[in-house]
């Protein structure tokens, strides 16, 4: 009679046991899913964080350009070297 007890005692517990092991995979699975969707939707983030800053960045240029009384170019002339410098430096 006690080892039809123990028997059935130990036949419960292996139970308990496969089903405390199964749920404890199937939690560890989650985590494991959540975390990649985390560093996925974080990846999102920080890609869209980029991008609103690089279209407030030209935002914030546009209206400081506009701030500031900016003179239109024209036509430009750049200083010219002479060749004379040029000879003078080269010579020991």
């Amino acid at each position: 009679m006690a080892n039809l007890f123990l028997g059935a005692g130990l036949i419960l517990l292996g139970i308990i046991y496969l089903l405390a092991v199964n749920d404890l995979s199937t939690k560890v699975y989650e985590v494991r899913s959540l975390r990649n969707r985390l560093s996925s939707v974080s990846e999102q983030t920080n890609r869209v964080k980029r991008e609103t800053v690089q279209g407030q960045s030209r935002t914030q240029l546009t209206e400081a350009i506009r701030a500031y009384p900016f003179v239109p170019e024209g036509s430009l002339e750049y200083a010219r070297s002479s060749s004379v410098a040029f000879e003078a430096h080269a010579r020991p």
